[in-house]
Parts: C-alpha cells; structure tokens; sequence
C-alpha cells in the first residue's frame, strides 16, 4: 500500500514539472540563446559590412576603368569621323582634278587672314612645289580664288569674296558677260551689265577665260563661281548688277586645288 502511496506521489512531481517547471527552462532559455549568440552576430554584421565595403571599392575602381574606356572610344570616334570627313573631301578633289584638264597642286589650308579688311589664307605649298603669282585656285565645287604671294614653302590666296578679287565671267544659260567681285560679308557682285541683258535667278555664272585686266591673270573658262540670287538697277539705269551666291564656302575650306 505504502509502495502504491510511493509511486503516485512521484508521478504528481513529474506531472507538476511537466506542466509547470519545465515551461519556465524553455522561456529562460530563448533568451539565453540569444544572449549567447550575440557576438556572433556582430561578428556577422561587421563581415557583412567590411564585405559590402571592398565591393563597393572594387565597383569604383571598376567604374573608373569603365570611364577612362569610354573616354578613349569618344575619342577614337571622333577621330573617325574626322579622318572619314577627310577622306569624302580628298576623294571629291580627286575625282575633280580627274575630271578636269591641266595639271593641279594640292594644297592644305594652314592659317586664314583674321581682318575683317580682307579675305585671305596661307596654303602649305610654295615655288618649291610649282606654285606661282596669279595661279588660279580652286576645289571640286567651283573658284576659290588665286595666288598672289608664293613663298618657297607656302604661298598666300586671295579668295573670291575679297574685294581686290575681279574675275571676268558669263552667265551660263545666255553667255551675258560682266565682272565679278568679292564683298567680304555677303554675295559676290557681278557689275558691267548691260540694263536688256538676259540674266535671270538662279543663273550659273562661270569664268569667262577672258583676261583679268588688272593683274593679266587668266581663270580657265567654264569654272562654275556661282548662282545670281538678286538683280539690281544701278542708279543711272543703263547697267544691272548681279548678286551670286559662291559656290565655294570660303569659311569651310581645308584642301584646294592649284591650277598650273
């Protein structure tokens, strides 16, 4: 009877320890886990961080590398574009001087005249290369105008929108002749037409072949100078003068033509 007494008084302990005691050992010990394992997550954050940091340094230095490239495409593509600029333009010139009869110096254009008194630029080529005075100068589009200083090495032309420039020429269509010269800040002017001439807009105007009085410099005939884009009455009314937009932008010009 004691023994029965014995064994359900430990059964009720174990009971109550069940439900009562061991419930608090498993909340005490969450927290303790927790407690324990801190450092391990600080370990853990700073490996993270210190992780975070180098990609972050090697990203940059990645970045770095990927812009200095960039910068060196940018340049290699202008580099093309320019190279292939010049190659449309030396092929033009090419194709012209082909084209036409005679014999032609090439020549790079290495300084412009800055004045706003006259229009000028320096060429590289001089007498060394066959360059003379009142050689006429030209590209694949029309006159650019002549020689009028050659040096050994370089020579200087005046262009045709200066006003020292005269080029005896005609009207394309109805071979009506006159006088063209330069005007620094707009259209050429061709003067010495007759009031009845037949001249019209949009006529080509090309030289002459005529005998340039001032300077006994002679253009080849048929060099295309450019279109009249307005007709005027001088005051008198007996001559007209034509205003013709060149051919030849004198501003863009890198590579000529002298004609020998």
């Amino acid at each position: 009877m004691k023994l029965k007494k014995k064994k359900l008084a430990v059964f009720f302990v174990i009971l109550f320890l069940a439900i009562f005691i061991l419930p608090i050992f498993s909340f005490l010990r969450t927290p303790t886990q927790i407690i324990s394992k801190y450092p391990l997550y600080v370990v853990k954050f700073f490996q993270e961080e210190l992780k975070a940091l180098f990609f972050f340094h090697a990203n940059m230095q990645e970045n770095k590398q990927l812009k200095q490239q960039q910068k060196k495409l940018i340049h290699k593509i202008i580099m093309l574009r320019e190279l292939e600029a010049e190659n449309k333009r030396l092929k033009a010139l090419f194709e012209f001087s082909k084209r036409e009869k005679g014999e032609f110096v090439f020549a790079r254009v290495i300084a412009r005249d800055t004045s706003n008194l006259v229009s000028s630029m320096l060429i590289d080529k001089g007498t060394f290369h066959g360059v003379k005075i009142n050689m006429p100068v030209v590209n694949e589009l029309g006159l650019v105008g002549r020689i009028t200083q050659a040096g050994v090495f370089t020579s200087r032309i005046v262009l045709i929108n200066d006003t020292r420039l005269f080029v005896p020429a005609l009207v394309q269509r109805s071979r009506v002749q006159g006088l063209v010269s330069g005007r620094l800040h707009g259209n050429l002017v061709m003067g010495y037409i007759d009031k009845d001439s037949d001249i019209a807009i949009k006529d080509i105007v090309v030289t002459s072949g005529l005998i340039e009085a001032n300077t006994k410099s002679i253009y080849p005939k048929g060099i295309p100078i450019g279109a009249v884009a307005q007709i005027t009455k001088e005051a008198k009314g007996q001559m007209l003068t034509a205003h013709i937009k060149p051919f030849v932008d004198t501003n863009s010009l890198e590579e000529v033509l002298i004609i020998k």
